[in-house]
């Protein structure tokens, strides 16, 4: 089974950069057995700022007992100064090869 896992910058008004990111995760069955255990992806930079890309497969949120996958985008820390806001807006969408069905929300 094969996850495709894209992000990109919707457009803004005042855009300044619009980058598009695409992962494509290999064996996410294998994710899946290893149970409740989310995956980093590499570093990324974008902006002038290093990104990561996490995948917890077994995500249970804490009003449902259903059990989805989980996507979350962090920024580094090393690259902040202290007190600094960052306010980005992205969207994360998946497509499940297997099953040819899309998801994605901003």
């Amino acid at each position: 089974l094969t996850a495709l896992v894209l992000i990109s910058a919707p457009a803004l008004l005042e855009k300044t950069h619009d980058p598009a990111f695409q992962w494509k995760v290999y064996g996410f069955l294998d994710l899946l057995e290893r149970g409740t255990i989310a995956t980093n992806f590499a570093p990324f930079s974008c902006c002038g700022y290093t990104w990561a890309l996490r995948v917890n497969p077994m995500h249970k949120r804490s009003d449902n007992e259903m059990v989805c996958v989980a996507l979350s985008l962090a920024i580094s820390q090393s690259n902040l100064r202290p007190g600094y806001i960052i306010n980005a807006v992205f969207e994360l969408s998946v497509f499940n090869h297997s099953k040819g069905t899309y998801w994605g929300v901003e």
